[in-house]
């Protein structure tokens, strides 16, 4: 596993020069589960949630340096899962 991965390293091309490094926001995609986001992020210093029939919403909110609101979508019979990610613009 760990060749496998250090060969698809190889094979990306170089940032070009004078590019920001990329985020671990940039790595969270839709769909992951929240374990996934806790190892990219950390653990969220604050959680919403809203209640709705049958399932929640529930919203990690992250300050500076990572600027960003995870939202998730908790239905029941169904673990939680990324619904939308947005950067916090400063």
């Amino acid at each position: 596993m760990t060749a496998l991965l250090l060969a698809l390293a190889l094979l990306q091309p170089p940032a070009p020069e004078g590019s920001d490094p990329p985020r671990p926001l940039d790595r969270v995609q839709r769909g992951m589960s929240q374990d996934e986001v806790r190892r990219l992020l950390g653990p969220p210093p604050r959680v919403v949630r809203q209640v709705l029939f049958g399932r929640y919403v529930e919203q990690w909110i992250y300050p500076p340096p990572v600027a960003a609101r995870v939202e998730f979508l908790c239905e029941r019979n169904h673990p939680p899962a990324v619904r939308t990610i947005r950067a916090n613009n400063p």
